[in-house]
């Protein structure tokens, strides 16, 4: 028996010793494993600033491009002023001579123009005066014809108001008359019937086509399918760099890794021995696996769940250790294949669910895009043909 219990002893000593270097391996292998992942997550960090940076230099010389596009014009036109101010500096004459200035009675120079335009100046005022005096008689001889016929406008007026006056009631008289007669309604009846016709001859006028355009708006219509031709063009190069774009975005996307979707509805309990198992979230027995559960469906939901009831996010039991001697602590997650959750718990499916929905997504839209872009060459090969 001494025998036997020590063996059993040294066996059991092995079978530990085996168990910390497997968990040790264990351990080396998982850090392995994230420095593997930290290390490829910054090389993508890497690669996208890098391509960002691209993309900003790319814009900062298209930009730059344009700009200089733009600068030849501008000083063509400059040259042009240019040459318009030399050529009328050359049309200047500097090579007149300058003569000899007259002097005055008190020995200054005098200009002989000045003098010319002094005596000038005198006789317009002369005139001025002369021209104020005669407007001042014309203007009290029309004030005084203003008052006179202003005072028989007044009289008549007042003749007038009081013929008005009297016309008014006569006309009013007339019209009551009218009313009360049975003329008046076969009257209105037909001045209803001439507004009508009137209505229908303006909607034909309306609608007959416009007389023909000047020439103007000919030039116009012979320059409309230039001006479209540019810019269905702009658009159609729009549209091409759109298509790249989906392109791109697609391969991305297509890229990602990502797992089946999760079977809800293909998790029901078969095993004899599995029949009062409840589930972790909705508290149903011997129905579906938790990881089936269409109650709780999200993933955030279930770890609130889990965390409200306190119970292991490994095995999804309520009275574990939640550490190493928890019996699902090496179990792999059946959607990420890593360790630490329950396979209930995990986000990588809805992760996987939003890829390919945006991969769905792109996909319509860059077919939109070429729906588009085939209508859009085919209205400007038509318009190169008209041009």
């Amino acid at each position: 028996m001494d025998a036997i219990e020590a063996i059993t002893t040294d066996q059991l000593q092995t079978l530990d010793g085996i168990q910390l270097s497997l968990k040790t391996l264990r351990k080396e292998y998982q850090k392995e494993e994230e420095s593997a992942k930290s290390e490829f997550e910054s090389q993508m960090r890497n690669k996208l600033d890098s391509l960002h940076q691209l993309i900003v230099e790319s814009r900062e010389d298209i930009i730059n491009n344009l700009s200089c596009a733009q600068k030849p014009a501008e000083a063509e036109e400059i040259a042009h002023a240019i040459r318009e101010a030399q050529e009328a500096v050359e049309e200047l004459d500097f090579g007149e001579e300058v003569e000899p200035m007259d002097t005055g009675a008190d020995g200054k120079e005098v200009i002989p123009e000045l003098v010319e335009d002094e005596d000038a100046e005198d006789d317009n005022e002369a005139q001025r005066e002369n021209q104020e005096n005669v407007d001042d008689g014309e203007e009290r001889e029309r004030s005084a014809g203003d008052d006179a016929e202003h005072e028989e406008n007044a009289d008549d007026e007042g003749e007038r108001s009081v013929d008005n006056d009297a016309e008014y009631e006569e006309n009013v008289d007339e019209e009551d008359e009218r009313a009360s007669s049975p003329e008046n309604d076969e009257e209105l009846e037909e001045n209803a019937e001439e507004e009508e016709e009137q209505d229908a001859r303006n909607n034909a006028v309306e609608e007959e086509p416009l007389p023909q355009q000047n020439d103007e708006d000919d030039d116009a219509d012979d320059a409309a399918p230039e001006n479209r031709i540019r810019i269905i063009g702009g658009r159609i190069r729009s549209l091409e760099q759109a298509v790249l774009n989906f392109d791109t975005l697609i391969r991305q996307l297509q890229e990602e890794p990502t797992c089946p979707p999760r079977r809800r509805h293909h998790g029901r309990i078969s095993r004899e021995q599995e029949r009062f198992m409840r589930c972790a979230f909705c508290g149903v027995a011997g129905e579906h696996y938790s990881d089936s559960c269409t109650e709780v469906v999200t993933a955030r939901d279930r770890r609130d769940s889990v965390v409200a009831q306190d119970r292991c996010e490994m095995c999804l039991e309520r009275f574990c250790a939640q550490d190493e001697t928890c019996s699902k602590y090496y179990t792999k997650c059946y959607h990420c294949r890593r360790q630490g959750h329950h396979s209930a718990l995990c986000t990588f499916p809805e992760h996987s669910d939003d890829v390919r929905s945006r991969i769905e997504r792109a996909r319509r839209a860059r077919q939109d895009c070429l729906n588009t872009l085939h209508h859009l060459r085919y209205e400007w090969f038509s318009l190169q043909n008209l041009v």
